[in-house]
C-alpha cells in the first residue's frame, strides 16, 4: 500500500491555495497523489459557512477531494470557529467481503420474495421480483443457482454453475 506523507512545504502551498480560494490547484495536487495520504498536522483547506476547515490524519486522496467540494468560494479568513476532519488509520485492514467470500462455496439459498403470498411457482428464473428476461440466460432447467464473483468459475456452456450435489 503506497502512502504519501505530505511535507511541510507541500502543506504550506496547499494552505496558500486555500487562502486564495484556488480550489482547482488543490484538487490537481491530490489527483497526483497515491490513494493513501498522511497529513501530519491540521491542514487548512478552506472555509465552510461559519468555520475554517482543516484536515488531518491518514486518509485517501478521494476523501480530501470530497471535503474540498464543500468549501466556500471565496475563502473567509476571519472566522472564529474551526472544524477539523480527523482521519485515523485502522489498526487492522477491513475485510468487508470476507464473510461473503466464505459463504460462496456453500451457495445461496433459493428465495422468492413472494413465497409468503402463495403466488410463487417455485421457478427461480421466473421470480416475481426480477424480470424473467434478466436471468433466463443464466438459468439451468428454469433455476438460477449461484455465481462466483471472485473466481469467475462457469461451466462449459457459459452459464452459472449449479451447486455440487
Amino acid at each position: 500500500m503506497a502512502m504519501r506523507v505530505l511535507t511541510e512545504s507541500e502543506m504550506r502551498q496547499i494552505e496558500r491555495w486555500a487562502q486564495a480560494t484556488q480550489i482547482a490547484e488543490t484538487l490537481s495536487f491530490f489527483d497526483l497523489c497515491p490513494r493513501f495520504v498522511e497529513i501530519p498536522r491540521p491542514l487548512l483547506i478552506g472555509s465552510h459557512r461559519d468555520s475554517v476547515v482543516f484536515i488531518e490524519g491518514v486518509t485517501t486522496s478521494g476523501q480530501v477531494k470530497r471535503a474540498l467540494v464543500s468549501v466556500d468560494e471565496p475563502f473567509t479568513p476571519k472566522l472564529v470557529k474551526q472544524h477539523t476532519l480527523v482521519f485515523e488509520r485502522r489498526k487492522e485492514p477491513v475485510q468487508a467481503l470476507r464473510f461473503i467470500h466464505q459463504q460462496l462455496p456453500d451457495g445461496f439459498p433459493e428465495l422468492c420474495l413472494l413465497s409468503h403470498t402463495g403466488e410463487c411457482s417455485s421457478k427461480i428464473a421466473r421470480a416475481h421480483s426480477i424480470q424473467k428476461s434478466l436471468f433466463k440466460q443464466h438459468a439451468k432447467n428454469g433455476h438460477v443457482y449461484q455465481f462466483e464473483p471472485f473466481t469467475g468459475k462457469r461451466d462449459v456452456d457459459r452459464r452459472l454453475r449449479a451447486p455440487d450435489p
